[in-house]
């Protein structure tokens, strides 16, 4: 059943069941329940203590099994009184970060999953640096409505047209930023050539008495004396 699972799923690499001391009960890994599963530090916890059970997402961490990046998606349940067990599903971040950008190619783009705290999970382009840290400000509860806004880029800070909108899961978001400069490197361009044109640009004289005629009108006012 739980091989099933993962095969319906390419994001998750495996699927398994552990109990209230984080022993694996069954696996669809390749050894089943001898499989050895590290989560990060404090999640099996924080997941078994909700009163409510709700789906969690781990910080990401890095597999030492493949050496990858995984996110841990974990939930409570009950195999029956007395009997809590945790689902825990590996999903590997270069193939959700893949999914993040898919069919969109816009230069100095970057997509972000994040907490409502700013921790940042996955991001596109990837950041070693910057992956399970708090990035500042955090988004906004104003700023997650899908509306366009002028706001430091999730990665890197500099001015940047910001989009950012609630993801599926509680307490997350996924945002789209582009830093000015790329979004208007387009226009720059197309401003210098213009510029260069003879057609927009007349000769040095015309220039000159352009500014002359402009110049007396300044000084005369917009009546005349």
């Amino acid at each position: 059943m739980l091989r099933g699972a993962v095969n319906q799923n390419q994001l998750v690499r495996q699927v398994s069941l552990l109990n209230e001391q984080e022993q694996v009960l069954a696996s669809s890994g390749r050894s089943g329940r001898h499989q050895e599963i590290r989560l990060p530090d404090g999640f099996f916890a924080e997941v078994l203590a909700q009163t409510m059970p709700a789906l969690l997402i781990s910080s990401p961490m890095v597999n030492f099994a493949n050496a990858e990046k995984v996110l841990f998606f974990a939930r409570q349940m009950n195999l029956g009184p007395g009997r809590p067990v945790l689902a825990v599903a590996e999903v590997q971040i270069p193939l959700l970060s893949t999914i993040m950008a898919q069919g969109v190619d816009i230069e100095g783009l970057a997509v972000t999953l994040e907490r409502a705290d700013g921790e940042l999970l996955v991001s596109v382009p990837a950041s070693d640096v910057l992956s399970g840290t708090r990035i500042t400000p955090p988004l906004s509860v104003e700023m997650a409505n899908g509306v366009v806004n002028i706001a430091p880029s999730r990665l890197g800070g500099a001015p940047a047209i910001v989009v950012a909108r609630p993801a599926l899961y509680r307490g997350l978001l996924i945002a789209a930023s582009i830093p000015l400069d790329s979004a208007l490197a387009d226009w720059r361009v197309e401003r210098i050539a213009l510029s260069r044109s003879p057609a927009v640009c007349p000769d040095d004289s015309a220039r000159r008495r352009r500014h002359d005629l402009v110049s007396g009108a300044a000084e005369s006012g917009p009546f005349p004396s």
